[in-house]
């Protein structure tokens, strides 16, 4: 059995798609019965690519794989199985290697690198991309010399988006459609990231377990725990609901739900998990579905059941392990690749090309 890691997900009618970490692989999950299946590999990628993608959104019966690891884009169609790749990025655009935070507006998709570059316009609709120079011109003026000049997270109210250089002492905006900035000095040092909270931002700071909240008028800091952070990143993941938030802390097995009135509830809920803190469940994203929250590592993924009321979980585990010798694969052909055989295997009416698969039913003859 071969553990399939995730790199991001997403849900579409009771399934879970996500592109693999480990591997060059699209895969789904049946949340009823946890199950998970191959769909297809990503074109123009190598079998073993890892990393490939970092984010993925839903638009038009397509999935949008955004390149991490990669030049492309791969747009899934879902219910056609037809597969696209747009190339989004030029080998020597070193400066937008590593999109890592999407805003959608209607059919427009913004891609914003945790390196300081323009960020990136793609048309949904016809997959046609283009460049902000000017968010990048009025960027380059905010950058304290002692920040790491990185962008982790970006919080989105209607148009416009906030988010903070890490290490930096500023909140920046950045209206989408009129393309004008402004800062915001909150007095914080070594902020880490901005998120969406109720009625305002959360916002984070490098290695310390402090949460404050900004009205957009003032500052005020809703939690605190009296010790540093093992890495720079000290919560996972921010998870807005409808009269509350969830909190997921790295390296910690509880949550902190957050009312609307700032007050705290801590939720143990890995103690009914096989759990190793390298896994850090909500890393690789989330999905909410109903009354239902999954969140993914790489290496696993829970599926949760939160009961507001009376603040209490249920945990379904999902392992993602799967057969990848697959042995009801059968030899269809062998072509010359580059100087190298290929084996052509035939699998549940699919016909793909993988050199594992073949290397394995090679050794086995």
């Amino acid at each position: 059995m071969e553990n399939i890691q995730i790199s991001c997900a997403v849900e579409v009618n009771g399934k879970i798609y996500f592109s693999a970490f480990n591997r060059n692989g699209l895969f789904k999950i049946d949340i009823l019965n946890g199950k998970m299946k191959f769909v297809t590999s990503f074109i123009d990628e190598k079998p073993f690519k890892t990393y490939i993608h970092r984010t993925c959104v839903v638009y038009n019966n397509n999935i949008f794989f955004i390149p991490y690891n990669s030049c492309n884009m791969h747009v899934f169609n879902y219910v056609t199985g037809e597969q696209r790749v747009v190339r989004l990025l030029e080998d020597n655009q070193e400066q937008w290697k590593g999109l890592y935070e999407t805003v959608q507006i209607n059919n427009y998709l913004y891609l914003f690198s945790e390196n300081l570059a323009p960020y990136l316009v793609l048309n949904m609709d016809d997959y046609t991309v283009v460049s902000c120079d000017l968010f990048y011109e009025w960027l380059s003026k905010h950058v304290p010399i002692e920040s790491d000049k990185g962008i982790f997270r970006i919080a989105q109210v209607a148009d416009r988006v906030y988010f903070a250089i890490r290490g930096a002492s500023e909140v920046l905006s950045w209206d989408l459609i009129k393309e004008i900035g402004e800062a915001y000095d909150l007095k914080l040092k070594n902020i880490f990231g901005v998120e969406n909270a109720i009625n305002g931002l959360a916002i984070t700071l490098k290695n310390k377990y402090d949460i404050f909240f900004w009205n957009f008028e003032n500052v005020e800091r809703i939690y605190s725990l009296d010790e540093n952070c093992k890495t720079m990143r000290p919560f996972i993941r921010n998870i807005c609901f409808d009269d509350c938030m969830l909190v997921i802390p790295a390296y910690k097995t509880f949550f902190l739900i957050v009312d609307k009135n700032h007050e705290i509830t801590k939720l143990n809920y890995l103690e009914r998990v096989d759990y190793n803190e390298s896994l850090e469940f909500g890393k690789n994203g989330f999905v909410l579905m109903d009354d239902k929250l999954a969140l993914f590592a790489i290496e696993k993924s829970v599926v949760l059941e939160i009961d507001f009321n009376e603040l209490c979980i249920n945990v379904q585990t999902i392992e993602l392990q799967t057969s990848m010798e697959y042995s009801y694969w059968k030899m269809k052909s062998i072509e010359m690749v580059n100087g190298l055989e290929k084996g052509i295997i035939e699998s549940d009416g699919l016909n793909l090309t993988d050199f594992i698969c073949y290397q394995r039913l090679k050794d086995e003859k």
